[in-house]
């Protein structure tokens, strides 16, 4: 039965889309279309390329994912984001490692360089924007010595430096 095995095909985690063929007289024919994880979600699930969560068995998980932490039901936004905001800091050549949205809608973010950023609740992709273009003043090689940077303001940056013994 073709819909039976593509029913049960289905069920499996990893596969987001199947096609299930009858070929005579006595072959089946399957073609399976794999999920890209795209990151961790919640800590519970992984986030597809597509939007869609999922939780397969945890030794299944790809190690090197980023972080999303956000509200139930703004995956699609943060995966949005997520995308935009790797495309403004492509210049730096550092990328999303965490991402959070908290309930107040505020972003805040690390960088595979180890720098957190808090961005705030508005003008998100122009706040990380002016970044990309002050960074290479502010920062001048001494990534490890930031604690973080503060995109909250309207007219700056704040550093914060990590102290140093």
């Amino acid at each position: 039965n073709v819909l039976d095995i593509r029913d049960r095909l289905l069920q499996m985690p990893w596969v987001s889309d199947l096609y299930v063929r009858r070929k005579w007289p006595d072959q089946v024919e399957i073609t399976l279309v794999e999920k890209n994880a795209i990151a961790r979600w919640n800590e519970m699930s992984l986030l597809s390329e597509a939007g869609e969560l999922f939780t397969p068995k945890l030794e299944t998980y790809p190690p090197s994912l980023p972080h999303f932490i956000g509200p139930p039901g703004k995956q699609i936004t943060m995966l949005q984001y997520f995308n935009d905001i790797n495309r403004l800091l492509a210049p730096l050549h550092v990328k999303v490692s965490y991402l959070e949205l908290t309930p107040y809608f505020s972003w805040k973010l690390t960088l595979d360089n180890g720098i957190i950023l808090h961005i705030g609740h508005k003008d998100i992709l122009t706040r990380l924007d002016h970044f990309v273009k002050v960074y290479p003043k502010i920062v001048r090689g001494r990534v490890t010595d930031v604690d973080y940077i503060d995109l909250r303001y309207s007219n700056g940056v704040a550093v914060r430096w990590k102290t140093l013994i």
